[in-house]
């Protein structure tokens, strides 16, 4: 193997701008990806490399597949990451083109848990993906922190990535290498998991095996057939050491690891950590069962178990580690990273590397003092900011820290005052709808009280026409029959007596016993029964109505005449010859009223 096929290849830039001071500085002796200090203002600065039309910023991560690189597409204008293979395994054309599927598969999927890809190429015979650059932390900085992780907080990293592994099981995607150093956080601290289709690819070798040893699924291992339950394992792995600070199984190599793993379980959380629940340490343990049919068969039912526990429990918010930098082991040692960058480092190999990155001193080189002419380094060849740089701006960042809290003051208060002027136009409003409501009902009984007053004047106007017509029908029957009739017209007839039986007549040879002070006899009255029998209808209804309506006053007299009258008046009556009485004449019919 030529010493090109272990090197990332890429070409030095000549000059770089300073991104503190704008000053022009020649670069052309100094290697890519070193410290270099600014003559101009003494800043630490990184020296960038080309990569066809990617400005290569900063390493981030090496291993046996290549290197990981944050870079800006001077095409786009962003920054993105970008993974470049080692040429050797861009020499193998069975490689480039299974890398090349993979990557247009992952590319498919879109879910808000897993870096999105960009794009794939070749330069210089080195295949590459660009991927999402994810700002936020490293899962594995996070674990190398002295304190302990908060369980719920890790638990819910686990929902997140096991959410989008869902979405790649249902395209018949696996990841094949979940680790720390592929899970990452970003500003709203949600889990995204990367080197999706580039760590779990298969080796052209059968005595290489890809993938990390701490969490490399058994099946892999024994070279068996790997499917979605592979990455629950992988999974399972990563969360046992978010929470333990210890990996499952830990060996002096990667194949004691291996061989731990397979001798039996791994230790329980608890003899880490006793303040584990048991819910949490049964889902864990489910997930590393060793054999495929034990773990959980769907990720729905690993979901709803991490739902269950996360719906009783409150994460909190990950603090970012103190160190600047930190280690990635590997197999044949460790490459430092700077703690400052947020993107994804490649997958480290559990076998034999296929090649190696070049390395470079971490002492910051001085370069000759000097400006250049303008226009001879284009503004996109500029270093990456580096934590240590930023460091020596302490007044920059408490002026800005200043600022900040100042704004956030203001916007504080001008919240405030927008709510409070909210609130006091909604309770105007209220109040002016109440009084409009108040006046419309009072305008409506103004209304009906107005309407019952005019009813009030007409009926009492039709009560007095009505009592005018009454008294002038009066007038007019009096006109024509007399006063008489005027009671019945203005009040209402008596109620009738009830009539008494009338007694039987005596016989006709029977002598009547009114004796009285000389009088004799008299014969019965036929005459007039004879005139009471044969009177015409009219005349009889005329005199009962007469007898009926007579007043009790004349009545009585009548009465008193017949009883007190003289003997020789009554038997002159009683000698008088019979004679037809003269017939009455007919009353008059009544005037309709």
């Amino acid at each position: 193997m030529s010493e090109e096929d272990t090197h990332i290849l890429y070409d030095p830039v000549q000059r770089m701008i300073c991104v503190f001071c704008h000053a022009r500085m020649d670069v052309s002796a100094i290697a890519p990806f070193t410290k270099a200090v600014c003559p101009s203002c003494n800043n630490e600065v990184t020296v960038p490399a080309r990569l066809g039309a990617f400005l290569l910023t900063e390493l981030l991560g090496t291993g046996g597949m290549g290197g990981v690189y944050r870079a800006h597409d001077e095409t786009l204008g962003r920054d993105v990451a970008i993974n470049v293979m080692l040429k050797s395994l861009g020499d193998n054309p069975e490689f480039v083109a299974s890398f090349r599927r993979e990557a247009q598969a992952a590319a498919k999927l879109n879910h808000p848990n897993i870096a999105q890809i960009y794009s794939f190429g070749q330069e210089r015979g080195q295949p590459y993906i660009v991927m999402e650059l994810v700002p936020g932390l490293h899962l594995d900085q996070m674990i190398a922190a002295p304190d302990p992780l908060d369980i719920p907080l890790v638990m819910k990293i686990g929902l997140d990535i096991a959410d989008g592994l869902q979405l790649a099981a249902a395209a018949n995607l696996i990841h094949g290498d979940i680790k720390p150093e592929n899970i990452l956080l970003d500003e709203r601290n949600q889990a995204k998991l990367v080197d999706f289709g580039i760590a779990a690819k298969p080796s052209k070798s059968e005595n290489e095996i890809w993938g990390t040893p701490y969490y490399i699924a058994p099946e892999r291992v024994r070279r068996q057939r790997v499917d979605f339950r592979s990455d629950i394992y992988c999974l399972g792995g990563t969360l046992y050491h978010a929470i333990t600070q210890h990996p499952p199984f830990e060996g002096a190599d990667a194949l004691e690891v291996v061989r731990a793993r397979l001798k039996g379980p791994p230790v329980p959380l608890e003899m880490f950590r006793p303040d584990v629940a048991p819910e949490v340490s049964a889902i864990i343990m489910r997930m590393l069962q060793m054999e495929p049919a034990m773990r959980y068969p769907t990720y729905g039912s690993l979901l709803s178990d991490m739902r269950a526990y996360l719906s009783r429990v409150q994460p909190k918010t990950p603090v970012a580690p103190s160190g600047k930098r930190i280690m990635i082991k590997g197999r044949k040692g460790s490459t430092t990273i700077a703690g400052g960058s947020t993107t994804s480092a490649l997958s480290q190999t559990a076998a034999s590397t296929t090649g190696h990155l070049q390395t470079t001193g971490r002492q910051p080189l001085v370069i000759t003092r000097g400006m250049f002419p303008e226009g001879t380094v284009p503004p996109s060849e500029t270093a990456a900011d580096t934590p240590s740089a930023t460091k020596t701006l302490p007044k920059k960042g408490c002026l800005i820290a200043a600022i900040t809290v100042v704004t956030l003051l203001l916007a504080g208060v001008g919240g405030s005052w927008l709510l409070l002027r909210h609130q006091a136009g909604k309770l105007a409003n209220n109040l002016a709808a109440q009084q409009a409501e108040q006046a419309r009902w009072t305008q409506a009984a103004g209304i009906a009280h107005a309407s019952l007053s005019t009813a009030e004047v007409s009926l009492r106007g039709l009560a007095a026409e009505a009592e005018a017509l009454v008294t002038q029908a009066v007038a007019s029957v009096e006109a024509v029959i007399g006063t008489d009739w005027t009671p019945r017209i203005l009040w209402d007839d008596p109620e009738p007596e009830p009539e008494a039986e009338a007694e039987p007549e005596p016989a006709a040879d029977a002598v009547p016993d009114v004796v009285a002070d000389g009088a004799t006899n008299a014969p019965p009255a036929e005459a007039d029964t004879d005139d009471t029998t044969h009177a015409p209808p009219a005349e009889a209804e005329a005199d009962a109505d007469d007898a009926t309506h007579a007043p009790p006053a004349e009545a009585e007299a009548d009465a008193d005449d017949a009883t007190n009258a003289p003997p020789a008046e009554a038997e002159a009556e009683a000698d008088a010859p019979e004679t037809d009485p003269e017939p009455e004449p007919e009353a008059e019919p009544l005037p309709p009223l």
